[in-house]
């Protein structure tokens, strides 16, 4: 079958997910990656300029200038660093002669030799992506996912008294409610959120093995390091002294770690809304002409956080890649981390879709309290802990063991209950306090608790 007159994409982030998937996408394409890389070069080279007598400094309206070229980078300005590489088969020294004609055109090629001094592509590469995964993870990533904490939260504190079977094995425990269900992912995904916010990405500018050999012997009487550490965090970034000719990428570990582990709460949350929809705890609205089946025209399914699911599960098997492999480099440099940075792209786009399927789930969802309420009273086994704890609490030694006799294995209507608890030859008080308890009201601090997320 010839297929040549289709799409030549192979990702479906370049196609079916390309809408959804659009936020990373903007900032890990492969232009996006030159236009951060011209920015780091011309940064440079001011930098450059101001820092030796080699010759004299640009005017404030020429770096003005210069930073404009990177900004407005256009498809053309890509295109014909394109045309440049391939001559050079190196897209750094592409850059370089593209940023040559660029000053030519604004007056200022005395100033040419210097782009590009005394450093190596790494010192570059290493910059600009973490520029552009800094200006992601601030502008995209961290919103997108407050977006989704404040969406679960609102869920949250909707359900908060919504008493529901708890389950643990699988099978059912002791009552507790969705909101604060929830809650738990709310919790557990705001401290990592914090911890997001708070990393700074590294980055270096050490040269070829990381010892500044060049710069020193431009001027030796100079402290590189000093200087290398104030153009870095010019940048805003953290500054790295001690490096080979790449950047120990330390820093991006401890963010992909922490991108990893918000995918994993955020999967086990899909799981467990998959499962209250499957106990019908959760009503999933239909939207007009949606088609659940092929064959079965009743259908409503859980698709959004089944595609989440999916998502995420790609990007942390990649991420968690990203973790075996990028601490490792052969002596002073290999290039095998090269392709494998290309792909932070791929995983960021795999966890947008993710985010964006998870927020077109839950504006689909709502709770069935009554169903919630019929399953929780279908088994009042389920408060057999009550009864041993005051048992216990009364010096009825083995109270676990009666109760457990009485209950294990064993499903109990109201009924059956109370016939129970006035089985067992306790003080009226206790019984009283035994016969007037229901699965609703036994959910300890679980309303309370809801309360925490809100602070």
């Amino acid at each position: 079958m010839d297929n040549t007159q289709f799409n030549n994409t192979i990702s479906p982030l370049d196609n079916r997910y390309l809408k959804l998937a659009k936020s990373a996408c903007t900032y890990f394409n492969e232009a996006s990656f030159y236009q951060y890389r011209v920015y780091v070069e011309l940064k440079y080279l001011i930098f450059i300029v101001r820092n030796t007598s080699l010759i004299k400094d640009l005017s404030g309206d020429n770096e003005e200038q210069l930073i404009k070229t990177a900004k407005s980078f256009s498809p053309e300005d890509f295109h014909k660093i394109l045309e440049f590489e391939k001559q050079t088969r190196h897209d750094i020294k592409a850059i370089e002669y593209f940023l040559r004609e660029k000053l030519a055109l604004m007056g200022l090629s005395s100033y040419s030799s210097l782009i590009h001094l005394g450093i190596t592509s790494e010192d570059i590469n290493n910059l600009a992506y973490g520029l552009m995964l800094g200006d992601f993870i601030d502008k995209e990533y961290l919103p997108k996912l407050k977006t989704l904490i404040e969406k679960i939260s609102f869920k949250s504190t909707q359900y908060q008294n919504f008493a529901m079977v708890g389950r643990t094995h699988g099978q059912k425990a002791v009552p507790t409610t969705l909101g604060k269900e929830l809650a738990v992912f709310v919790y557990r995904l705001h401290k990592l959120y914090a911890k997001i916010k708070k990393i700074k990405l590294e980055g270096k500018l050490s040269g070829a093995v990381g010892n500044y050999n060049a710069l020193k012997f431009l001027d030796s009487q100079k402290n590189w390091i000093k200087i290398s550490e104030e153009f870095v965090k010019s940048l805003g970034m953290e500054f790295t002294p001690l490096t080979t000719q790449i950047l120990p990428l330390d820093s991006y570990l401890e963010l992909f770690n922490l991108t990893k582990l918000v995918n994993s709460v955020l999967a086990g949350f899909c799981q467990d809304i998959w499962n209250y929809a499957s106990y019908e705890y959760l009503i999933i609205a239909s939207t007009e002409k949606q088609v659940g089946s092929s064959t079965m025209p009743h259908k409503v399914n859980p698709i959004d956080f089944e595609n989440a699911e999916g998502n995420l599960g790609i990007a942390n098997s990649l991420l968690s890649f990203f973790a075996d492999k990028l601490p490792i480099s052969r002596l002073q440099r290999d290039l095998s981390d090269s392709t494998v940075k290309r792909n932070f792209g791929v995983a960021f786009g795999h966890t947008m879709l993710a985010f964006e399927s998870l927020l077109l789930g839950l504006e689909k969802i709502s709770a069935d309290k009554q169903k919630m309420l019929d399953d929780l009273n279908s088994d009042w086994s389920i408060l057999s802990e009550a009864i041993q704890t005051q048992l216990r609490a009364g010096m009825f030694a083995r109270g676990f063991e009666k109760v457990m006799a009485e209950t294990q294995g064993r499903k109990m209507s109201r009924k059956d209950f109370l016939l129970m608890v006035r089985k067992l030859n306790i003080d009226k008080k206790i019984l009283n306090k035994l016969e007037s308890l229901s699965p609703e009201e036994y959910t300890g601090e679980a309303i309370n608790l809801v309360e925490l997320i809100k602070v």
